[in-house]
């Protein structure tokens, strides 16, 4: 059997987002403008990435990113 080099697979499956200023600038104003921003800081910086890139969100999770009226979501199919 030849080893599997798992870092490669990752690596060309995967992308790493820079979050940069203009991110931030649209999570700050995610910040003042969805209801109880407290605590979930970290999801709108995701939402934030998504809205500058113009990307669909995937997420498990849409009650976590359903006040944000202009994002665009993704959720998998539940299945079992």
């Amino acid at each position: 059997m030849i080893p599997l080099d798992t870092s490669v697979l990752i690596d060309s499956l995967v992308s790493v987002l820079e979050f940069g200023m203009q991110d931030a600038e649209i999570a700050a104003e995610l910040c003042r403008t969805v209801p109880r921003p407290r605590g979930r800081e970290l999801d709108l910086a995701i939402a934030a990435s998504a809205l500058l890139r113009d990307a669909e969100l995937w997420t498990l999770n849409l009650s976590d990113f359903t006040d944000i009226e202009t994002l665009r979501l993704y959720s998998p199919p539940q299945t079992g």
